[in-house]
């Protein structure tokens, strides 16, 4: 992890007051500005050390390293200054309110500062003007397309505080020094339009390709833009003359400095819009949205080829992205709040503990952004890898020992983001010549994975961590096919299953003692016979017993790894029985935090005795300093990754779990140290010991990872936190108990979403205990169940209100009193339940759609999930033989988006079924794809007419963009009416496609990944009578447009989809 550690770096800019001479004097203006500035704010729910602002990726990473916005500068986060100025003139007054600028303006005052998941949002007053500025960075990993914007917002809205009506002007520049780490290097600049928006666009002059200076990109463009329009003014020009111009006089002369190219420090460049809003008044202004990017090509080199940025899928150009990002911004706050609420609530209910709760959600929600701001999604060859810089350490490149300590972030919020990120590792080691036994430490140094291969240009020098590394790798994949879906997790542990194997079979050869190896705390000094490395790798070998399971092989690891256990626990004990050694040789009186008892719970390989937990909670509780524990009592420094790993590990034990959260918050809100949240800390000053920014913070996620698991062999939900369970079904039979859906523990199911015999009653049930005919408490139906009529159940546990709910169709029918839940630990089970030890209450009939989360879902999302399966007529998931649906043309199935999918060959192949929906009325399809040509037509989904398709779901070669069509009749040659995409198709990756036919409001709508992103009026109606087909239209009466590829998870129904119900099915 750590070859140096460098000091961290402090802001040198303050505007005019550059000259060594004055260097003093401007310090302690712009102090004395912040403090005045200070005096009346609030922070919720944290102060933090450092406040992100525009946080993508580990090159569009600038910082408020302060308290407020007024009177100091925005940094990059290694903490040099990336300038940002915003003034605000009203009613001819200029105010501060971004930014340190020299010009002798009061500084507007702060008030507030809220802290989310993904929005930094500001409340600042001018006079008689509010200034609510807000910095929001989408982090959505499941969506690939918005994650990929390497591009940030900010949004400034006034509004009057007084009953007055007053003249507003709002400026806001950016500075050169977001272009390169020397500021002394030339840049060259223009401004442009990009669809609505007026774009400032520069970059160096010079660029030296897949290099840094200061930690920030040599090469690459940045981008600055706001929406074009009447009061908009621009700039470009010497800082200075331009703010000054600004402030006083409200507006720009829209002209361009030719003075180009001339270095950063030249003078000072800046590049400006001023928005004039004229009258403000009370009901406010509405907000002025900007957007500040830096974008590269190539994103880096891999192997000696260089990879381009995964956006570059998307769209051909930075301005075509540009122009969707702005308008996505609607749809991205919307998701982007959800998220924040989801974090929010997922966070207190893992913790529960009233005020801890609440700081732990503080924490998560500063940790989000940061993890995933130290990764970026690249294209290989149009497949998406996320690469990882290792921040402020020493720069490598995917260090498998910070993914590990991040991994919890990740793996909570979107496995697929850490498969992605596994990806480059599994390449590298399984198809490039990686040469060691064990797994690799790194690719390299950033943006250069060179490689550390026996032929290639550095050798095979680098920091090896053989047991670290090795049981890492292990423990994520574990943990990552539990929650993917069971047919993907086992073709996924097939596939690299030798490779693991290898890395056990090593782990086996080398342990129980490690001996002398180098492992991820190597800062604090070499240590042999490691108690926590030793516990890493055993967990990793208990590990590689689940991952033979989905590989379907046999396993003698999980044998291995609890004779291992066994010997470990004899020789890391101290002699009075009171906590573990720091190592099997050391002194009675050493410790240490054993954060790896969190691998064995995530990974799911129940190694470590329960007392083991109950001895180590003692002994933190009584080794606690003012802001945390120590790592190990050589040094009074911790890690808050660490910290949050072993309160995860601890969560039965309150007390010490509960501390150890407070400590971590004490530091995060109080610390001296004004970095972005570093992860290495001083427990008695609470000052920073070293790093900053790093993505290992993601591991604060700790107990959130610990909740959710996505398939049959983990537990799924929490019969002690709140949950939602949903199904459709069809009960074939109605005798006794007839249980639809469950979750096992050892005895009893927690939960049972079934029919109730002795109630003549849908029920959702819960059990007081994990035992022999225990109690059960049921919420009923108001009505008895029809024989062969299907009905949507959903049953929520909500622990919060103490209350079990049960909804039919949507509607609320039910409702008990409940008290504390118990956690069944086995696996959800479809179509029985578990009783007094034994398989009980099996379902007679269907059951599909089938849903868990672990939350309480409000009433308006179960009413819009149940209309969903209510209006579904089909869902071809292609896992098997189908009855309804006939495969022709040499169609076969193989690989899908999950599980197995269609394979078509492009020429003849195809799918039918029967006629499902009506196309003169509305209807929705949606279908997973992965185009392996965009060449000719190719339809996904269409119905046949007698002479053409009704509707075709299609790549349009016409128009080289996915496209939801329809023609005017059934006739040769007819005209159509198509919505298409704005954006060329995704070649050989899997995309999202949804077509709604909106037959009362006259529209047709396509969707791509979940985004809108066409629509337009369907013109003439007909009605389609013939069979619904997957992989061909029909087209002047023959078979047409068959689709090369692959097709996956088909639905269908006979609505039109909602905005909200694609995102919903995505």
């Amino acid at each position: 992890m750590l070859r140096h550690v460098n000091p961290p770096l402090h802001p040198t800019r303050r505007d005019l007051f550059r000259l060594a001479a004055l260097g003093g004097v401007a310090g302690s203006l712009i102090l004395t500005q912040a403090r005045a500035a200070h005096a009346a704010t609030t922070f919720s729910p944290i102060r933090p050390p450092a406040t992100p602002l525009a946080v993508r990726s580990p090159y569009l990473s600038t910082w408020l390293r302060a308290d407020t916005l007024p009177g100091n500068w925005p940094t990059f986060w290694a903490g040099a200054v990336t300038a940002m100025t915003g003034i605000v003139r009203v009613d001819g007054q200029p105010y501060v309110f971004m930014g340190a600028p020299a010009g002798g303006w009061p500084l507007a005052t702060q008030t507030a500062l809220v802290l989310t998941a993904t929005r930094s949002a500001f409340t600042i007053t001018a006079g008689p003007v509010r200034l609510d500025v807000e910095f929001f960075s989408p982090v959505d990993p499941a969506s690939l397309r918005r994650q990929s914007v390497p591009m940030s917002y900010l949004s400034i809205t006034a509004t009057a505080t007084d009953s007055a009506n007053h003249q507003v002007s709002l400026y806001v520049d950016v500075s050169g020094e977001w272009a390169h780490g020397d500021r002394a290097q030339p840049i060259s600049w223009s401004t442009q339009t990009a669809g609505t928006q007026r774009v400032h666009v520069f970059q160096p002059s010079a660029p030296s390709v897949l290099a840094e200076a200061g930690d920030q990109a040599s090469w690459g463009t940045v981008v600055f833009s706001t929406d074009d329009g009447p009061g908009l003014t621009w700039q470009t020009g010497a800082d200075t003359t331009v703010r000054a111009r600004a402030a006083n006089t409200g507006a720009l002369p829209s002209t361009a400095d030719p003075n180009q190219p001339r270095a950063i420090n030249a003078s000072w460049p800046v590049f400006a819009f001023n928005r004039a809003l004229g009258a403000v008044t009370a009901a406010g202004s509405g907000p002025s949205v900007f957007v500040i990017g830096h974008v590269r090509t190539p994103a880096v080199s891999y192997l000696g080829t260089q990879l381009d940025p995964y956006w570059r899928t998307q769209w051909a150009t930075w301005p075509e992205m540009l122009a969707w990002f702005r308008a996505d911004y609607a749809l991205a706050k919307t998701l982007g709040a959800a998220l924040d609420a989801q974090v929010n609530t997922w966070a207190k209910e893992a913790v529960g503990t009233a005020g801890v709760s609440e700081q732990y959600a503080a924490l998560c929600s500063l940790a989000v952004r940061q993890a995933f701001g130290g990764t970026e999604l690249v294209s290989r060859g149009g497949a998406p890898w996320v690469m990882l810089k290792e921040i402020s350490s020493n720069g490598d490149f995917s260090t498998v020992d910070v993914m590990y300590p991040a991994f919890p972030a990740y793996l909570r919020l979107s496995p697929r983001w850490l498969e992605l990120l596994l990806a480059p590792l599994f390449d590298y080691t399984e198809v490039r010549g990686f040469a060691k036994p064990f797994a690799p430490h790194d690719l390299g140094v950033y943006p250069n994975a060179f490689g550390h291969l026996p032929n290639g240009p550095n050798g095979q020098d680098e920091e090896d961590m053989p047991v670290e590394e090795s049981a890492n790798m292990l423990i994520m994949v574990a943990a990552l096919l539990a929650r993917m879906p069971a047919a993907r997790a086992s073709a996924y542990a097939s596939a690299h299953y030798a490779k693991l194997k290898s890395w056990a079979d090593y782990l086996v050869a080398n342990l129980p003692d490690p001996g002398n190896q180098n492992q991820t705390d190597d800062f604090t000094g070499f240590i042999a016979h490691s108690v926590n490395l030793a516990l890493k790798g055993i967990v990793g070998i208990g590990a590689m017993h689940t991952i033979a399971r989905w590989a379907g092989q046999a396993s003698s690891y999980s044998a291995t790894a609890r004779q291992y256990v066994s010997q470990w626990l004899v020789m890391a004990q101290n002699s009075g029985n009171g906590h573990l050694k720091l190592t099997y040789d050391g002194a009675d009186s050493t410790w240490s935090l054993k954060y790896n008892g969190f691998a064995d719970r995530i990974a799911g390989t129940n190694l470590v005795p329960p007392a083991v937990a109950t001895e180590e909670a003692s002994w933190y509780l009584q080794h606690q300093h003012a802001y945390g524990v120590p790592l190990d009592p050589r040094h009074a420094y911790t890690k808050v990754d660490w910290e949050l790993w072993t309160a995860a590990f601890l969560t039965g034990q309150t007390a010490a779990r509960d501390m150890l959260i407070a400590k971590a918050y004490t530091y995060a809100n109080s610390t001296p140290s004004r970095v972005p949240f570093s992860d290495w800390h001083d427990t008695d000053s609470g000052s920073q010991s070293g790093f900053a920014a790093r993505p290992v913070i993601g591991g604060v996620l700790a107990l959130l990872a610990l909740r959710p698991a996505l398939n049959g062999l983990t537990q799924v939900v929490r019969g002690d936190g709140s949950f939602t369970v949903m199904a459709r079904v069809n009960p074939a039979d109605l005798t006794g108990f007839r249980t639809a859906l469950s979750q096992d523990g050892a005895r009893v199911s927690g939960f049972y979403l079934q029919y109730s015999g002795s109630d003549n009653r849908w029920a959702f049930a819960m059990t007081a205990a994990d035992a022999d005919n225990t109690a059960a408490t049921r919420a009923l139906s108001t009505a008895a169940p029809v024989l062969n009529t299907a009905v949507h159940l959903a049953g929520v546990y909500d622990a919060e209100a103490g209350q079990l709910r049960l909804y039919v169709d949507g509607a609320l029918h039910g409702q008990a009193a409940y008290g504390n839940g118990w956690p069944a630990t086995g696996p959800l089970v479809i179509g029985r339940g578990r009783w007094n030890g034994a398989a009980a209450d099996a379902f007679a009939g269907a059951v599909a759609d089938v849903r868990a989360y672990d939350h309480a879902l409000p009433a308006t999302t179960i009413a819009a999930a149940a209309g969903l399966a209510t209006s579904q007529v089909a869902a071809f998931e292609f896992d098997a033989a189908d009855a309804s649906l006939t495969l022709d043309g040499g169609a076969v199935l193989g690989g899908g988006y999950s599980g197995t999918g269609l394979q078509l060959n492009g020429s003849t192949g195809f799918a039918s079924a029967a006629r499902l929906v009506d196309t003169a009325a509305s209807f929705s399809v949606a279908a997973w794809v992965q185009l392996a040509a965009a060449s000719n037509f190719a339809t996904v989904a269409a119905q046949d007419g007698a002479t053409q398709s009704g509707f075709y779901l299609q790549y349009s070669a016409a128009d080289n963009a996915w496209a939801l069509a329809m023609v005017a009749a059934d006739s040769a040659n007819a005209a159509a009416t198509r919505a298409v995409s704005p954006f060329p198709p995704r070649v050989d990756g899997w995309t999202h496609l949804v077509g709604v036919r909106d037959a009362s409001a006259g529209r047709l709508r396509l969707y791509v990944d979940g985004a809108p992103v066409a629509e337009t009026a369907t013109g003439p109606s007909w009605a389609a009578g013939g069979a619904f087909t997957i992989g061909r239209g029909k087209w002047n009466g023959a078979g047409a447009d068959h689709f090369p590829g692959r097709i996956d998870q088909v639905r269908v129904w006979t609505r039109a989809l909602t905005d909200a119900d694609v995102r919903a099915i995505g």
